[in-house]
């Protein structure tokens, strides 16, 4: 089997899980201690993406660069604004520009 035709099918797989979730346990029945808990899965799956790179990056001197960047411009960021979009946007960026610098 092909690497494209397994990522597509765990892509499928992943936004069938996602839409039946969302259809079959609406938000305004879950408690409410728990929808606001769902609000940090977005901050805590990118921490883990991080996490990753950083990992992977620790053992290559030169690639970890983009990456420390990139976590250190999203916190600055995050502290600031409390806003993901911008956070995300302002980590990538530092970690392109640091790229071409490198």
């Amino acid at each position: 089997m092909s690497p494209i035709l397994v990522l597509m099918l765990g892509a499928l797989g992943t936004y069938a899980l996602r839409l039946l979730f969302i259809t079959l346990v609406p938000a305004h029945l879950l408690p409410q201690k728990l929808r606001d808990t769902l609000h940090l899965v977005g901050p805590a799956a990118l921490a883990a993406l991080v996490a990753t790179d950083i990992g992977h990056a620790a053992g290559h001197p030169v690639s970890i660069w983009p990456t420390l960047a990139a976590v250190g411009v999203a916190a600055v960021i995050a502290a600031v604004s409390k806003n993901l979009g911008l956070t995300i946007v302002g980590g990538l960026g530092a970690s392109l520009l640091v790229s071409v610098l490198v």
